[in-house]
């Protein structure tokens, strides 16, 4: 990654952002021709996810919200 384009759009996140990663793809890709390269996951073998069912219902009320706040921004920034 090109560290130019990067610090372009790094500041837009916004800093409390739970998914900022994923936010950072969406900027980088309404702003730059992105090359996607294919990738392969081995399946988990031990361990547990990080997000319990109980915890998920909110976190992704909490996504969508910040999502939908982040696509006002880029709609208004023209991005």
């Amino acid at each position: 990654m090109k560290v130019a384009p990067l610090a372009e759009v790094l500041p837009r996140i916004p800093q409390q952002m739970y998914l900022a990663n994923a936010f950072l793809t969406v900027l980088l890709a309404k702003t730059y021709s992105l090359k996607w390269v294919e990738i392969g996951f081995s399946l988990r073998k031990g361990g547990h996810s990080s997000v319990s069912w109980r915890r998920f219902v909110p976190l992704g009320w909490r996504v969508c919200r910040e999502f939908w706040h982040a696509k006002r921004l880029i709609k208004y920034r023209d991005c």
